[in-house]
């Protein structure tokens, strides 16, 4: 088991498709893996509305300060800045469930 969160996109509290969901180790800085965008689309037909999933290690746990927020096509933050803690290997806490909606 590895390290990883997933969520949804919410607009006006209905799950919503094709924003692109991106994470790092500091609020704003240089995400660390491609954007995953929400809801179905190549390669991922099967999620649901609204559904993503980032990988943070797929061969083990690690610890970690992780922040997770939603770019426009330019690479801008469109959305607040949502934070989790992974504990790493032993820890309790290597999964997070990281949900977006607009106010």
């Amino acid at each position: 088991a590895g390290t990883w969160f997933e969520g949804k996109v919410y607009k006006n509290g209905q799950p919503a498709n094709g924003f692109k969901v991106v994470f790092s180790y500091a609020p704003d800085a240089a995400p660390s893996t491609n954007p995953m965008i929400s809801g179905p689309h190549e390669g991922y037909n099967g999620w649901s509305t609204g559904y993503y999933s980032h990988i943070i290690s797929a061969n083990k746990p690690v610890s970690g300060n992780w922040y997770v927020w939603i770019v426009n096509d330019a690479g801008q933050r469109i959305s607040e800045v949502a934070n989790f803690q992974s504990k790493g290997p032993g820890g309790d806490c290597n999964q997070a469930v990281v949900d977006f909606d607009s106010r």
